[in-house]
């Protein structure tokens, strides 16, 4: 039995199949991205070092690649002498072919990576070329560089699969957490920052993972199904056809095991049993 999608007459993937491949089984571009998937859930709602360079300071690869680790011990120095006690290494970090206990920080810490970002002299120099650029680049800078809202949720529903309605709905429920924090939303210009995207993406992926996207995403289908009734004209999303297959609904009965079944009488006098969930408005 073949299963489409409500407006689509391709069959659904599901599953390990539903997934974005990368690479060939056990090359080096699936391992790379097998390791980014993991580094990105546990680093979920949590500031490495190498996400503040990238994302406050706008720090090029090359930049952060270099010196993000002596960043990171004055970072650690600096959160010492503010707290009194070591700061946790909670973060993971790709380092070639493996994963690296990285230090990692959360909202309420990241003025101790301010504080650390002038002392250290490599991004002392970065803070100062920001707070003393030309008025055309501040300008420049004024001009919106997050992600809208609506372009995160086309790219979400296509890389896990889900009904672009139901993403619109779950990411407004994210950002209403976000909205007053400036670092991960820029009200001026409705948009995400490149750390407010970030945690999105997060938050999805971790419900991806677990499956609780999915199960969410149905539930949600199953709410914006019209009730039929009979004389109704529906679309089968379940069929052998390639073609599109539509008919009249006779009659609704309740099955054993609860579910709503309809039947449908189809062209050429033919008729055929399908539970509702599974019929679309014509």
């Amino acid at each position: 039995m073949t299963y489409y999608r409500r407006g689509e007459h391709t069959p659904i993937r599901t599953g390990r199949a539903a997934r974005t491949r990368v690479g060939t089984y056990n090359s080096p571009q699936r391992r790379a991205a097998n390791l980014a998937k993991v580094a990105e859930r546990v680093n979920h709602g949590k500031v490495t070092t190498a996400d503040y360079l990238t994302g406050e300071l706008h720090a090029p690869a090359e930049f952060v690649a270099s010196y993000a680790s002596p960043y990171g011990r004055t970072v650690a120095k600096v959160y010492r002498a503010e707290f009194g006690r070591e700061p946790e290494r909670s973060g993971l970090d790709v380092r070639g072919k493996r994963l690296v206990r990285v230090y990692a920080y959360g909202e309420a810490e990241l003025p101790v990576m301010d504080k650390a970002a002038r002392e250290y002299r490599r991004t002392a120099e970065l803070v100062a070329q920001r707070t003393e650029a030309p008025a055309e680049t501040a300008e420049a800078e004024q001009q919106p560089t997050g992600t809208a809202p609506g372009v995160l949720v086309a790219e979400l529903a296509e890389r896990h699969a889900v009904p672009a309605g139901f993403v619109a709905r779950r990411v407004e429920a994210i950002l209403d957490g976000m909205r007053s924090n400036p670092r991960l939303y820029d009200e001026q210009h409705a948009a995400l920052t490149p750390g407010g995207a970030a945690v999105v993406r997060s938050v999805l992926f971790a419900e991806h993972t677990d499956g609780m996207l999915y199960r969410e995403a149905e539930a949600w289908q199953d709410a914006q199904r019209p009730e039929f009734v009979p004389g109704a004209r529906v679309r089968l999303l379940v069929s052998d056809s390639a073609d599109p297959v539509t008919g009249t609904v006779r009659t609704i009965e309740r099955n054993a095991i609860g579910l709503d079944v309809a039947e449908v009488a189809l062209p050429g006098g033919r008729t055929t049993h399908q539970v509702t969930r599974l019929l679309t408005a014509a």
